[in-house]
C-alpha cells in the first residue's frame, strides 16, 4: 500500500495483522491503530493529511507485523508514524522506519501500547532484523526523526533493534522510552549475526552527532550479550545516555552485556563528558535508596542523585554492574582527556574517579585522585570545578575523622562559591548540574561541621562563621533564582543594630540540617546563643508542609495548633528564659527551607499565639536589606475585598469583618469593598497615594505565568 508524499496512510480497526506487506508514504504520515468495538477516534487536519486521536478510546487491540512487513515513512525528511494498540509485535525481520533521505528535518515515530511492545528475531533469509528505527542516510543533511515508545513492558530479543543512527552530517534522532514495568533487551539472533540492542549511534567517518537515549522504567534487564549504547566516531557532540529505573537494573547472561557510551577511534571533549555522565547515571543506580543522612556521608558526586534517592521507601534499586566497570569508564575518560591535553576535562574525570573510590571506601586513593583533580582545577583557574573537589575533600576527611582539616576544605569551597558571583546553573553545561544538589549542600554541611560541638558548645567563632555561611546561602539562592548575579550582599553588623539601636529585639536563625534542627539566637549585648533539636530534615519538612496545608482550613484548628506547637517547641521554647531575662519584645526571624512557608506569628505555645506575646518580623537575610530599627508612626492602608459569590467562586463571608478590624487598628485607611473593589478604582487609589500597606481579601492565584495570575474583583456595571 502506497500513498503520495506528504499524505496520510491510515490502517484503523480491530486487530491489525500485516504479513509480508509494505505500507509506505515518502515523508508523509502513517497511522496504525487497533481499537475495541464502539470506539471513537478523532481526525485532526495537519500538513501531512490527518492525525488520529485516541483520547476517547477505552479499549485497544493487537497490532502484529510479521514476515518482513515494512512500514516506511522515509522521505526528504523523515515522515511521521503513530502506532496505537494494546500489544504491538514485530517479528521475522519486520520494520517500522521513518528515516531522512535528503535535507529536510525528520519527523516522529511514536509507538504506544497499553500492554507490551515486542520486537523479536530476524528474517528467514537473514538479511534483516526486526526493528523500530530512524536513520539519516548518506547524502542527507536533515536531522533524524525522534523515536518515542510508551508502554507497560518493552521486550527486544533474538537480535532485534530499536535505534537511531546517522550516516552523514545530519544529527541523529533522539530515543525516548517509557516502560512503566519492565524493559528487557535479550540475546542474539539464532545465527549470532544480530545482537539485540537499544542504540543511538553514528557511522564511521560521518560528521553528524548521535541522538540522546532516555530510559524511564521500573526494571531494566540487559542480558546474554545484548546492549544499550550511544556510540560516537567523531569530534562532534555525541548523545547522552540517561537511565532512571525505580526498582532494579540487571546485567547478566552467558555473554557480556553492556550499558555504555562508547567512543571509537577519535577521543574528543564530548566523549569525555559523555562517559562522565554515563558513569554518574550508573553510580546513581547503584546508590539508590540512601537516606538523607547516608547521602551526606557519601561522595558529592552521589549528591547529584538526590532527586532519585530522596524517598527511600519508594526507591529500592539494585544494579549488578560492578564498581570496577564504572571505574574503567572514568579511567578511560581520564586517559582521553590527557591525550587531548584538556586539563578541564581531566579535572572532572579525576574528581569523579576519586568520588567513586570514596564510595568503595578506598580512602587514600580517593584522597589522592581528588587532590590531583583540585590541583588541575586551580591551575586553570576554574572555580566552578575547584569548589566541587574542595567539597569532596571535605567529605573525605570528615568521613575519616579529620574534622579540623575537613572544616578548612569546606570553608575554601564556600569561599570559592562566593567568588563566582554569577549564575551557577549556567557555568557547567557539559556535566549534569542542579543548584539544590551541587551547591546548597556545601553551605549546609559546613554549618553542620561548625556546630558539631560534641560534649562542648560550639565556639563563638564557629557560631559567627555558621551564621555567615547561611547568610551567603540565602544570597546564592536568590541569585540562582533570578538566573543573574543581580543582588549584591550588604553586610550589616546586625549585632550592632541589636546591641545599640533596638535592645528589645532578638534575631532567631533556624537552620535545617539532615539530622537535626539548629537555632542560633542573637540577644542584645550578649554573645550568640545556640540550641538544637535532633529531628531529621524530612520530619521538619513534613510537619511544616502539613501545617501550611491545614492553617488555611478553619475546620482543622486542633490539628493546626498541634503542628504549630511542635514548631514552637523547636524554635521558641528553649529560648524563653533568655528572652524573658533580656525583656525582648520583638522577634526577627531569618527562616530556612520549608519554615519560610509558614507564618511565625501563628506559632502556638498551648495557650497563646506567638504574636500575642511578641512583635514578629521576617527578613530573607540580613545581608540583603539594610537593617535598622524604625520609629513608630501612623500607617495608612489601602484595603479591599469582595464578599459576594462570583461564577464558580464562593462567597467570602468573613471579609467585611476582616476589613473592619484592620480599619479599627489603622485610622485613615481607605476601603474598597464589593462594588467599589474594581480594577479601575484599585489602580486609581494606588496611583493617587503611595500606601505603605495594601491588603486585599479575595479569591486569587499566583503563578510563574502572568496569564495564570489574578485577583478576583467586582466587574464594572
Amino acid at each position: 500500500m502506497h500513498v503520495q508524499p506528504k499524505q496520510t496512510l491510515a490502517l484503523l480497526g480491530g486487530d491489525v495483522v500485516l504479513e509480508g506487506g509494505t505500507v509506505k508514504t515518502p515523508g508523509g504520515r502513517i497511522e496504525l491503530g487497533s481499537v475495541g468495538a464502539n470506539s471513537f477516534v478523532s481526525l485532526t487536519p495537519i500538513s501531512k493529511g490527518f492525525a488520529l486521536g485516541y483520547d476517547s478510546v477505552s479499549t485497544f487491540k493487537e497490532i502484529q507485523l510479521s514476515q518482513q512487513t515494512d512500514v516506511d515513512a522515509s522521505g526528504a525528511g523523515g515522515g511521521d508514524i503513530q502506532v496505537r494498540g494494546s500489544k504491538v509485535t514485530l517479528t521475522d525481520g519486520s520494520q517500522i522506519e521513518a528515516s531522512t533521505l535528503r535535507d529536510e528535518s525528520g519527523g516522529t515515530l511514536n509507538v504506544t501500547a497499553s500492554d507490551v511492545i515486542e520486537v523479536a528475531g530476524i528474517s528467514s533469509d537473514g538479511n534483516n532484523n526486526s526493528a523500530l528505527l530512524s536513520a539519516v542516510y548518506p547524502n542527507a543533511t536533515g536531522a533524524g526523526s525522534n523515536l518515542s515508545l510508551t508502554t507497560r513492558q518493552l521486550i527486544i530479543r533474538d537480535g532485534a533493534s530499536v535505534y537511531t543512527k546517522t550516516y552523514n552530517q545530519g544529527s541523529g534522532g533522539n530515543l525516548m522510552i517509557r516502560a512503566s514495568d519492565l524493559i528487557e533487551v535479550i540475546g542474539l539472533s539464532k545465527d549470532n549475526s544480530y545482537i539485540s540492542n537499544l542504540s543511538a549511534t553514528t557511522q564511521r567517518g560521518t560528521t553528524g552527532h548521535s541522538g540522546n537515549i532516555t530510559i524511564e522504567t521500573g526494571r531494566l534487564i540487559v542480558r546474554d550479550g545484548a546492549f544499550i549504547l550511544t556510540d560516537t566516531y567523531n569530534d562532534h557532540p555525541g548523545g547522552s545516555l540517561t537511565i532512571k529505573a525505580n526498582n532494579s537494573v540487571e546485567l547478566s547472561g552467558t555473554h557480556q552485556s553492556v550499558i555504555s557510551t562508547v567512543v571509537r577511534d577519535t577521543a574528543s571533549r564530548t566523549a569525555v563528558y559523555t562517559q562522565i555522565n554515563l558513569a554518574q547515571s550508573l553510580i546513581c543506580l547503584k546508590q539508590q535508596g540512601m537516606s538523607q543522612i547516608e547521602l551526606q556521608k557519601a561522595s558529592p558526586i552521589v549528591q547529584q542523585c538526590y532527586s532519585q534517592v530522596k524517598d527511600k521507601s519508594t526507591t529500592q534499586s539494585e544494579i549488578t554492574i560492578a564498581w570496577s566497570e564504572i571505574a574503567q569508564l572514568l579511567a578511560r575518560a581520564v586517559q582521553q582527556s590527557r591525550t587531548l591535553q584538556d586539563a578541564q576535562a581531566e579535572a572532572y574525570a579525576l574528581g569523579y574517579l576519586g568520588g567513586l573510590y570514596q564510595e568503595t571506601k578506598q580512602w587514600s586513593t580517593a584522597e589522592d585522585l581528588t587532590k590531583q583533580a583540585l590541583f588541575l582545577a586551580q591551575a586553570i583557574n576554574a572555580p566552578d570545578i575547584t569548589y566541587r573537589w574542595q567539597w569532596q575533600l571535605g567529605r573525605l576527611l570528615n568521613a575519616t575523622g579529620k574534622t579540623t582539616e575537613a572544616r578548612a576544605f569546606y570553608t575554601e569551597a564556600v569561599n570559592t562559591l562566593k567568588s563566582l558571583r554569577n549564575d551557577l546553573a549556567s557555568i557547567n553545561p557539559e556535566v549534569q548540574f542542579s543548584f539544590r544538589d551541587s551547591v546548597e549542600p556545601v553551605y549546609r554541611e559546613l554549618v553542620s561541621l561548625l556546630l558539631e560541638g560534641g560534649e562542648n558548645e560550639p565556639s563563638q567563632q564557629n557560631l559567627v562563621q555558621a551564621r555567615a555561611a547561611i547568610e551567603s546561602l540565602q544570597l546564592a539562592e536568590l541569585n540562582n533564582f533570578f538566573r543573574f548575579a543581580c543582588l549584591e550582599g550588604k553586610p550589616v553588623q546586625i549585632d550592632r543594630v541589636i546591641d545599640r539601636d533596638d535592645r528589645t529585639a532578638a534575631v532567631i536563625y533556624p537552620i535545617i540540617l539532615a539530622d537535626r534542627l539548629e537555632v542560633i539566637l542573637k540577644l542584645p549585648q550578649q554573645p550568640l546563643l545556640h540550641y538544637k533539636t535532633f529531628v531529621t530534615q524530612s520530619e521538619v519538612e513534613r510537619i511544616a508542609e502539613d501545617l501550611r496545608d491545614k492553617i488555611t482550613k478553619p475546620y482543622t484548628l486542633n490539628e493546626t495548633r498541634s503542628l504549630s506547637n511542635q514548631i514552637y517547641n523547636w524554635l521558641i521554647q528553649p529560648a524563653l528564659p533568655y528572652l524573658a531575662k533580656s525583656k525582648i519584645q520583638t522577634l526577627v526571624f531569618v527562616l530556612d527551607g520549608e519554615l519560610r512557608n509558614i507564618p511565625m506569628a501563628a506559632l502556638y505555645d498551648g495557650k497563646k499565639y506567638l504574636v500575642e506575646n511578641y512583635s514578629v518580623a521576617l527578613t530573607p537575610g540580613l545581608q540583603l536589606l539594610p537593617s535598622k530599627s524604625r520609629k513608630r508612626e501612623l500607617l495608612k492602608a489601602l484595603i479591599g475585598g469582595i464578599t459576594a459569590p462570583r461564577q464558580e467562586f464562593s462567597a467570602l463571608t468573613n471579609v467585611a469583618s476582616e476589613l473592619e478590624q484592620i480599619k479599627s487598628q489603622l485610622p485613615g485607611t481607605t476601603e474598597l469593598l464589593d462594588g467599589k473593589f474594581t480594577n479601575t478604582t484599585l489602580q486609581k487609589e494606588i496611583s493617587s497615594l503611595p500606601f505603605p500597606i495594601v491588603h486585599l481579601a479575595t479569591h486569587g492565584q499566583f503563578s510563574s505565568r502572568l496569564k495564570e495570575t489574578f485577583g478576583l474583583g467586582k466587574q464594572r456595571a
